[in-house]
């Protein structure tokens, strides 16, 4: 009966997950705090946190509710498996502002790879490049622009020709997209348990 009305309260009820079935449902984020959950930040670039946490289901929200009052994930596992704190990593990731403090580990500091934290450069590139998504341009357009061809041999006499380019705007030149990650970006993607084991360092 939970699980046939599930989709229906998702949509219907303005107090979902609680429904009939589990009036005391309350709704959760992976987050350590309520304040820490950032609601309309764009996730996965077409959604946002708070439509995703509405997409889970009331047996989600009961066991983020279940892992927040004992303070940890360990012992908790979703039904194919997939253990608690693996699952909301990616969500709290992009959701939670003190990350990687989430339901799982309220207290994770973020940690960085430099002595000391005054040292940190958040904004400084790591790693640029220029992505053509598959499309080269001729040699000639992609020489012309500053950029340097390559050769690579696929056999059966195919010989693919591609670009590459060292700065943004030969990039753009050509028509294909820069990208950037900044060192904040990058210990963003470390999960809780590297961030803890530099704190423990």
């Amino acid at each position: 009966l939970t699980q046939w009305i599930n989709h229906p309260a998702k949509k219907c009820c303005k107090s979902y997950p609680a429904s009939v079935c589990d009036k005391d449902a309350k709704l959760m984020t992976p987050c350590s705090s309520d304040a820490s959950f950032m609601p309309d930040n764009s996730l996965d670039g077409w959604t946002t946190c708070k439509a995703r946490i509405m997409e889970w289901s009331a047996e989600e929200h009961n066991m983020l509710e279940a892992a927040f009052k004992v303070g940890s994930c360990n012992d908790f596992s979703l039904s194919w498996g997939e253990s608690l704190s693996d699952w909301i990593r990616g969500v709290a990731q992009q959701c939670c502002s003190d990350y990687p403090a989430t339901v799982c580990d309220m207290t994770a500091k973020a940690m960085t790879p430099c002595k000391d934290p005054s040292d940190f450069l958040p904004d400084a590139p790591l790693d640029q490049w220029c992505e053509f998504h598959g499309k080269y341009p001729s040699s000639e357009n992609c020489s012309s622009a500053g950029c340097h061809t390559w050769e690579h041999d696929m056999g059966y006499g195919m010989m693919e020709i591609g670009c590459s380019c060292d700065s943004a705007a030969s990039c753009k030149t050509v028509g294909a997209e820069w990208f950037m990650n900044s060192c904040g970006a990058r210990i963003n993607e470390w999960g809780p348990e590297e961030h803890k084991a530099l704190e423990e360092s």
